[in-house]
């Protein structure tokens, strides 16, 4: 009689550990870059899925109420702390874990990616500042060798044609400032005296005051020196035109939000996780722990917009209780009156 093998006994397939990361960087020294290789590569799917309808108002409203700074500081002790807590449990701990564990390749990349934007926002504020310092101080000294210019004129006029026209001279010059917008209106002032001046057809100007400013370097020539330097003035004085920023506040704080969105899943499942069982600790959230320690750090789900037949019985409701108010309002005084009469009688 042949002897049949008989079947091997089948057991159920031990499943595998969900939240494997590649070896930490040595206790203090975690960044970035070391972390790369500890999650892997950022996983596109995982990506999507999270940000699918992510709001980006809301995501920038987020991002805006942390520091940039501070959140690149705990995200690194942030993640070494979630690799050891999760790569510490057991399949059936794990199991309790409600988190898809490609979250954190996204996390180190968004987190990369705030890193770059922050300098590049950074490097234009900066070149901004510099630039509107080096045209406050160009403005300051152009103004400055304008008042000196108004000044000069103003002396050579007088001299030129006496001390008998000096109040129409200075009321051309105006007063003594070096306020760049009254500076400018000097100049051009000035220029308008010294072209009546050598205006032939001009009332109360001879051809001896005409030869008299020539030779006092205040003649037809200066006119288009004053005009040119108050135009100049004018140019020079105006708000410096504000570059545009490679990186604005808003995509600064959207990113922030991302990273804060991607932080606030991983905090939320481990959080019910160690409900379910204490033995899954808490991560370490460093500078982020006030955000996301209490109900305030959540983000709250907008109350639908109500519908036109919602709105038009929320109304009728207020009416009908308006009209209840003042009806009882009515008998009231009705009552007070009759009680009036009646006490009369």
């Amino acid at each position: 009689m042949t002897n049949i093998p008989s079947a091997p006994s089948l057991s159920p397939k031990t499943p595998l550990k969900r939240f494997t990361f590649g070896a930490l960087p040595a206790p203090g020294t975690a960044t970035l870059a070391t972390l790369l290789p500890v999650f892997g590569v950022a996983d596109e799917v995982s990506r999507t899925l999270v940000f699918r309808e992510a709001d980006d108002t809301d995501l920038v409203a987020d991002g805006a109420k942390v520091e940039t700074s501070t959140i690149l500081t705990s995200v690194p002790t942030f993640l070494v702390s979630c690799a050891t807590i999760l790569g510490g449990l057991t399949v059936e701990q794990e199991a309790l874990v409600y988190l898809d564990p490609g979250i954190f390749g996204v996390l180190v990349d968004e987190s990369e990616k705030l890193v770059v934007k922050k300098q590049l926002h950074e490097d234009s504020a900066r070149a901004e500042k510099s630039g509107q310092a080096a045209h406050e101080v160009n403005a300051s000294a152009l103004t400055h060798d304008a008042t000196l210019l108004r000044e000069r004129t103003r002396a050579g006029l007088i001299s030129a044609l006496g001390s008998a026209r000096r109040a129409v001279i200075d009321a051309a010059a105006g007063t003594v400032t070096e306020e760049p917008a009254l500076v400018a209106t000097a100049l051009d002032a000035i220029a308008d005296l010294i072209a009546a001046v050598h205006d032939p057809k001009a009332v109360g100007w001879t051809d001896g005051d005409r030869r008299a400013t020539d030779r006092f370097c205040v003649g037809s020539a200066q006119i288009a020196v004053l005009r040119a330097t108050a135009a100049a003035v004018r140019t020079t004085t105006d708000a410096a035109a504000k570059p545009t920023r490679s990186v604005t506040q808003r995509a600064l704080d959207l990113q922030d939000g991302r990273v804060l969105l991607l932080v606030e899943l991983v905090v939320r499942a481990l959080r019910l996780g160690h409900r379910s069982n204490s033995a899954i600790a808490m991560p370490d959230l460093k500078q982020l722990a006030w955000k996301f320690s209490s109900r305030s750090g959540k983000r709250g789900k907008k109350a639908p917009k109500p519908t036109e037949s919602e709105s038009a019985a929320a109304e009728l409701t207020a009416a009908q209780a308006g009209l209840e108010a003042a009806k009882k309002a009515v008998d009231e005084a009705a009552a007070k009156v009759a009680a009036i009469e009646a006490k009369g009688k």
